[in-house]
């Protein structure tokens, strides 16, 4: 998680996942909006915004490789 929140500060990655940890199945991806102590915002185009826990989106990314996508601009 430090990688990520030393990435988001200047650019939103968006990240490969599975579903699984949100209780779904399925390949998926989901852009970092912002990184706190507590939790990490997302927006996910299936779910739309959310906040998830570290260990929840870790997990999910995890699942799909850490698969990672930077777009600058």
């Amino acid at each position: 998680m430090y990688e990520l929140r030393a990435i988001s500060c200047a650019v939103f990655p968006i990240l490969s996942i599975q579903l699984q940890p949100y209780g779904l199945t399925g390949d998926h991806a989901q852009v970092v909006v912002s990184i706190t102590a507590g939790h990490i915002e997302v927006y996910d185009p299936l779910l739309g915004p959310m906040r998830t826990q570290h260990r929840t989106l870790d997990e999910a990314w995890k699942m799909g490789g850490y698969v990672t996508i930077l777009i600058e601009r």
